[in-house]
């Protein structure tokens, strides 16, 4: 019944496709994708806690993830969420590390261009350090990004599996 439900909001939603819309359709078009986002979030829900009371629309779902590997899916997103809180602390220690380089590249740059030698040396950490910050933060969150996308896409295991053969 959900799955019929929400391929019915697909259809919906696909009737925009690529049409410019008017005011009116732009609207009806954000609340279609707000509901897909809505059953999305109620779908994940049934999948990770039963509600202690369920309505007939509920137990029919909770029936068909029982028979389809519902205990799997959870294991399987238990070890994605481990693998990304270990993701998080390389990010940020890769962050920290890159700040801590840039400090230094900067330094040696501020002491080479003329118009940064001629500023006193006590003025150099209020340039240096808010540019080091930004480039520890900027690293860390594309590290993050960049390696949680080859978890979720399975980019390695695809790759080895290309270049086994």
């Amino acid at each position: 019944m959900f799955f019929k439900d929400y391929q019915a909001q697909l259809d919906r939603l696909a009737y925009f496709g690529h049409a410019r819309l008017n005011e009116e359709s732009s609207a009806r078009k954000k609340q279609i994708e707000k509901t897909l986002g809505d059953m999305e979030k109620w779908f994940a829900q049934q999948l990770l806690s039963p509600p202690a009371r369920l309505t007939s629309y509920e137990r029919q779902l909770q029936l068909w993830l029982a028979n389809n590997d519902q205990a799997e899916w959870q294991t399987r997103l238990a070890e994605r969420l481990s693998a990304f809180k270990k993701v998080k602390a390389f990010s940020i220690l890769a962050g920290i590390f890159m700040g801590l380089g840039t400090t230094y590249l900067l330094v040696e740059a501020f002491s080479i261009i003329p118009f940064f030698a001629a500023l006193a040396l006590t003025t150099w950490p209020y340039f240096i350090v808010p540019m080091a910050i930004i480039a520890g933060t900027a690293y860390g969150l594309l590290t993050y990004n960049a390696v949680t996308d080859m978890i979720t896409n399975d980019t390695l295991r695809y790759c080895y599996g290309i270049f086994r053969y």
